[in-house]
């Protein structure tokens, strides 16, 4: 684990094992995961793939952010120490997962909201400068309408000269000019 990564590692030892819902988080000989009754698998975990997801965040982000999918928030956590970020919008559909996760990762520049991206996007005014789309099962390489419809409001609310990254699951991040 790279040392821009300390602050994650620091997070598997914060947040507890317990359960929300049908959301569980685990630790169990060196896995660290939040897992779903509804998923065969894992939402997010500490596999170095996905830690490598969020040294490239780690680099590029700044502004205003908005985080889509709290997850075990890694995606907050790695960029605490970012005096380049202003602000973090984080929106989470699962609100336990917000109950499961939040308190381990709040910050007074970081808000939550529990919504659907998709919908939040619709309605709110405010503009970022860097968007993260880490949601699971959202690949916008597909030719999906709610893909193209997700990325095409995600773009509605970059400011000029924004950045616009996405997480796809096994594949890392790439970014929408």
């Amino acid at each position: 684990m790279t040392e821009s990564n300390s602050s994650l590692k620091d997070l598997e030892d914060d947040i507890p094992t317990r359960r929300q819902g049908k959301f569980t988080v685990i630790k169990d000989r060196g896995l660290f995961a939040l897992c779903s009754d509804d998923v065969n698998g894992y939402l997010q975990h500490n596999e170095i793939w996905e830690f490598g997801i969020y040294d490239e965040y780690e680099e590029n982000v700044y502004g205003d952010v908005l985080v889509a999918g709290l997850g075990l928030g890694y995606a907050l956590r790695c960029v605490r120490t970012n005096r380049d970020v202003t602000s973090i919008d984080c929106v989470e559909i699962e609100q336990d997962i917000i109950d499961l996760v939040w308190d381990f990762v709040k910050e007074d520049r970081y808000n939550v909201f529990c919504a659907d991206i998709t919908e939040y996007l619709g309605r709110v005014t405010k503009e970022y400068d860097f968007i993260l789309l880490d949601i699971y099962g959202v690949d916008p390489s597909e030719r999906t309408n709610s893909a193209r419809a997700l990325c095409n409001l995600a773009k509605q609310r970059l400011k000029r000269g924004g950045t616009l990254q996405i997480v796809r699951i096994n594949d890392g991040v790439f970014t929408i000019p």
